[in-house]
């Protein structure tokens, strides 16, 4: 996995960061929250790959 772009310490730092993301959307006033789930969540989507 870690040859995939799925090592620990950079699943970690994408999970850090969508948590980061989804803290500054919900610190605006909405009438509903936003929670990443799912593979994202988990630090296993790239979004740009092939």
């Amino acid at each position: 996995m870690t040859r995939l772009g799925y090592g620990e310490e950079i699943r970690r730092w994408r999970v850090a960061k969508y948590c980061e993301h989804d803290r500054h959307l919900n610190a605006q006033p909405r009438s509903f929250a936003v929670k990443t789930a799912g593979s994202k969540a988990q630090g296993l989507y790239l979004p740009f790959r092939k």
